[in-house]
């Protein structure tokens, strides 16, 4: 199957740290976002994605908008590994959020796109049940930048991938 689900589990501490985004008048942030893809990408491709209700349906719209590029596949431990060691990026998300929350746990979903080059060019995000929108935003902005192992054999790879928070006191 060309595409992936995998899962990572993020447990936080309580300790204080810096919050990120644009706050309104009462502190909350006004960062909201349901995708964010790389210049070149067409606005009716942005729009599709963000409305694809799962990976298969992502990766029809992404193969719909470049025929002749092959679904690829990818090492799966080669790719958590990665995911792994980007962790910190996706805690500072997190972490923002909870300095300003009492309480909260949930989880970011979101699909990406893996290019030949081991470039993520669209991300979007599928849930976000975290309670606060800024914490998808600033998690899709995270993966959008990154590195990642480049799908065996070229093409393309859609990957799902939630990050979860557990608080730990």
């Amino acid at each position: 199957m060309p595409w992936l689900r995998l899962v990572a589990v993020l447990v936080l501490g309580s300790c204080a740290g810096q919050a990120q985004g644009a706050r309104d008048a009462h502190g909350a942030s006004s960062e909201t976002c349901a995708s964010v893809v790389q210049a070149g990408i067409a606005l009716h491709t942005v729009q599709q994605l963000e409305r694809a209700s799962n990976a298969l349906e992502f990766e029809s719209v992404w193969q719909a908008e470049r025929p002749s590029v092959a679904k690829g596949t990818i090492d799966h431990a080669q790719l958590r590994a990665r995911i792994r060691a980007k962790t910190p990026e996706i805690h500072a998300c997190y972490q923002a959020a909870l300095d300003r929350l009492l309480a909260a746990q949930g989880q970011v979903v979101v699909r990406f796109i893996v290019d030949a080059e081991g470039r993520v060019p669209a991300v979007s995000i599928s849930a976000n049940d975290f309670g606060e929108p800024s914490v998808g935003c600033c998690v899709a902005k995270q993966v959008a930048g990154w590195s990642l192992p480049p799908p065996v054999g070229g093409g393309f790879v859609v990957v799902e991938y939630p990050f979860i928070v557990r608080i730990s006191k």
